[in-house]
């Protein structure tokens, strides 16, 4: 079976092709054994929040994200007391973004597994991830740990 199928009117000058998609279960593992993400770190569909609410602070972190100018923070914290609505508002972020095809990486601290979510966790699983969701990057990272096929 082609690659290029049902593919018509197109010119490949030289390039370098790789079945990803195909590898993918092989890949998966390779990768967890290599960065060691914690897989339970991820969106959760029962978390978000009620429809019409906390609508001013949901645009706020969604215009910060969509910000490309070179002054924009490069990270929103998001803080507050427990029980204050945190983790909906990320689980409503991340719904969003996902939805939009704009989603490269989320990651979920939660007080229960303090000693397993720490910030290289985080970047391992994110890093985890990314192959999945970006053609252009997964080349990068996947060379970069040495799981290229």
């Amino acid at each position: 079976m082609s690659s290029f199928s049902n593919a018509h009117e197109f010119t490949i000058h030289g390039g370098e092709f790789s079945n990803v998609q195909g590898n993918q279960k092989n890949i998966k593992q390779k990768l967890a054994s290599k960065l060691n993400p914690d897989l339970n770190a991820h969106i959760q569909e029962d978390k978000e929040c009620l429809e019409g609410t906390r609508i001013q602070i949901i645009e706020k972190i969604t215009q910060w994200a969509m910000n490309r100018k070179d002054d924009t923070p490069q990270a929103f914290i998001l803080y507050g007391a427990a029980g204050t609505g945190k983790s909906a508002i990320s689980h409503t972020i991340g719904k969003k973004f996902k939805k939009m095809n704009c989603l490269g990486g989320f990651f979920c601290f939660n007080c229960t597994f303090h000693a397993e979510r720490t910030a290289t966790r985080a970047i391992q699983s994110i890093a985890y991830t990314v192959p999945f969701r970006s053609r252009v990057q997964s080349s990068i990272i996947l060379k970069k740990i040495g799981v290229w096929f």
